[in-house]
């Protein structure tokens, strides 16, 4: 997304969300927190979905800073954050960012690829997390992440900082959603492998990580679907996971792959209910 194009979170109307930085390499990565619960309260951690950015959260601040200590960011690659997007590099920026707040344990929610930082940063960090709640995103763990290199992402990159951020998100949000006319032809296009070789790298990522061992988590997971979320076989993995890991798994009726904007008022109770 172009920078001056987007919304920043510091002109949102929440006194109490502030910005920072911190140093990832030679780049500056910023992110937004809240901290008026003081520092007993717990953290969330919001990692929003590919080609949108930490403002796609902006329905569900109010809320949730009532209650809780927030940390949004930019995932690398969109909106503010010039930096390559990898899991691991997603992963050491929100720990980077917990160490400079002073930050013990969050619960992560994830969308999408938001959903993939998360794992990695539990997987990696496990000692550091608390909860992970994970929307229309693909279960990984183990070796996924040194499979999940996510080439595909490369090939979208330059679309997401060439185009005004409304446009790229617009039609991101419009393709994968629930009542897209769009999402109807595109999903059986991806399932075929006819529409680029992004989708044909995509699907044989995600084949491949699906085959590898799955990890084991020693916290709670839950995993949140949209009912017409048809890319890949997303439900069933979802599922899947959710049993191998005993956790919860949720429906999201009438959601599409993007939920999170489809039913922001829904996926916001589905997420209390799992929160302290």
């Amino acid at each position: 997304m172009a920078n001056r194009q987007r919304k920043s979170i510091k002109s949102f109307s929440y006194p109490s969300i502030q910005p920072g930085t911190i140093m990832y390499g030679s780049t500056t990565v910023p992110y937004w927190y809240s901290d008026a619960k003081g520092p007993d309260g717990n953290w969330l951690v919001l990692l929003h979905g590919l080609g949108v950015d930490s403002s796609v959260w902006e329905p569900y601040l109010e809320e949730l800073i009532s209650r809780y200590n927030v940390v949004l960011l930019d995932l690398p690659g969109h909106g503010d954050n010039r930096s390559p997007f990898s899991l691991d590099s997603a992963a050491k920026q929100v720990i980077t960012i917990m160490a400079q707040r002073n930050i013990g344990v969050i619960t992560v929610v994830g969308h999408c690829i938001g959903g993939c930082v998360a794992q990695a940063f539990a997987s990696t960090y496990s000692e550091h997390c608390r909860e992970l709640i994970l929307i229309d995103t693909f279960p990984l763990g183990g070796e996924q992440y040194n499979y999940a290199s996510f080439k595909w992402l490369s090939a979208v990159s330059p679309l997401m900082i060439a185009l005004p951020s409304p446009v790229f998100s617009g039609v991101l949000t419009g393709l994968f959603s629930a009542g897209s006319t769009g999402r109807h032809a595109l999903y059986p296009q991806i399932r075929q492998q006819k529409v680029s070789p992004v989708f044909k790298v995509f699907k044989k990522t995600m084949q491949a990580m699906s085959k590898l061992p799955t990890p084991v988590y020693y916290f709670p997971v839950h995993y949140l679907v949209g009912s017409r979320d048809h890319l890949i076989p997303i439900k069933k993995w979802n599922q899947q996971a959710a049993k191998l890991h005993d956790g919860t798994y949720t429906v999201l009726k009438g959601c599409g792959h993007y939920s999170v904007t489809d039913d922001p008022a829904g996926v916001l109770t589905e997420i209390l209910r799992f929160l302290p």
